[in-house]
């Protein structure tokens, strides 16, 4: 968001004034966090997500305000109603993986950017991210898988049984993660094949099948790559959002029950 000038900011100011109701007030908001008046920057939004329960942009600019003051825990609640009132918002999904980052949660970042990845493939910021974190999974992905497979095969026995299955599930959370990476990037084909060889050893797992079948449906449709959503698009925007969402619920309840 560009920064506004003085005179821009009184005239909002001033509509404010007239009508302390305003949806203005997140933009107002926005600009005093912007020349570091928090404490007025905070006062506004929170008056205004009171007015606008329902306004998303106003939960997005307090959730940011929060960050700016490392609550974490605050902006991530803010934020998240940003989300549930408005999925399609890819700031706010951005904002909640910078949180996460924070917090050092650095799978739920990755969720959170794959999301903005989601709604608009060419998001430069969100590219930067996902590739940053995909890089290290797949980097020890590759390293254990292919560089050490042999020694871990020769070494298992030995092990206790509670740590085989602990290596076991962290393997299959690197597999899972650079799969994701690979479709993220329109990498089907091999996204495919990883799949299809840790489904040979893996056919139980929710996670890789959900994934195999979302690969296989998109091949039958003859799909291409996710494109930015357009106008004529939004009348689908929440099935796909409901889709990724149910495969993440799908990871998530894996590693509860793996865990």
């Amino acid at each position: 968001m560009a920064k506004l000038d003085s005179k821009t900011i009184e005239h909002y100011q001033n509509l404010l004034a007239q009508d302390p109701k305003s949806k203005i007030f997140a933009a107002l908001a926005e600009a005093y966090r912007e020349m570091g008046m928090d404490e007025q920057a905070e006062a506004l939004a929170r008056r205004g997500t009171i007015n606008h329960p329902t306004y998303a942009p106003g939960f997005v600019v307090l959730g940011r305000i929060m960050l700016g003051q490392k609550k974490y825990d605050d902006a991530l609640f803010e934020l998240q109603k940003a989300v549930q009132l408005s999925p399609e918002n890819i700031l706010a999904h951005q904002l909640i993986g910078q949180v996460h980052l924070e917090l050092k949660n650095t799978k739920e970042a990755l969720k959170a950017h794959k999301m903005a990845l989601f709604l608009n493939p060419q998001d430069t910021r969100s590219q930067k991210v996902v590739s940053k974190l995909e890089s290290i999974t797949a980097d020890e992905f590759d390293t254990d898988l292919f560089q050490m497979g042999q020694l871990k095969k020769a070494t298992l026995s030995s092990q206790p049984a509670s740590e085989q299955v602990s290596d076991k599930k962290k393997e299959l959370d690197r597999t899972l993660s650079l799969a994701d990476a690979l479709i993220i990037r329109n990498e089907i084909d091999k996204a495919h094949e990883i799949l299809k060889a840790s489904y040979r050893e893996n056919p139980t797992h929710e996670g890789i099948t959900q994934r195999l079948e979302m690969l296989e449906s998109h091949a039958e449709d003859g799909a291409q790559q996710i494109r930015p959503m357009v106008s004529r698009e939004k009348r689908i925007l929440g099935s796909k959002i409901k889709k990724l969402q149910t495969l993440l619920k799908t990871i998530d309840k894996n590693r509860f029950l793996h865990g």
